[in-house]
């Protein structure tokens, strides 16, 4: 047995109560009325700075280039990939339907 939980574990996959893990559906909600999603995993980091430094041209320029997208707050998601920290999402209801992005795991409600 606790070979199989290190092995989860390891996989990403979320145990604690209200974690939610791969194939799991929720709602996506940071507090604000929009939230925007990064198209790689790494790219969130782009879009943190540009939110740390205000700097809305950059936040602009990452949508513009593809590189990050924003739904409402409440949008369905599921989990299609998990990290540490980060939850990759498929959009299932708004305008940016089907589309796909990472975002931190505490904005999946």
């Amino acid at each position: 047995m606790k070979r199989l939980l290190a092995l989860f574990l390891l996989a990403g996959v979320a145990f604690a109560a209200g974690h939610i893990g791969l194939g799991d559906s929720g709602t996506i909600d940071n507090g604000v009325s929009v939230v925007m999603l990064s198209t790689t995993k790494d790219g969130y980091d782009d879009i943190n700075k540009g939110l740390a430094a205000r700097d809305k041209v950059g936040l602009v320029n990452l949508i513009r280039t593809g590189r990050a997208f924003t739904v409402k707050r409440g949008t369905r998601a599921k989990v299609i990939d998990v990290t540490f920290a980060m939850r990759r999402v498929r959009i299932m209801d708004g305008e940016k339907v089907n589309a796909a992005g990472w975002l931190p795991f505490e904005y999946l409600k």
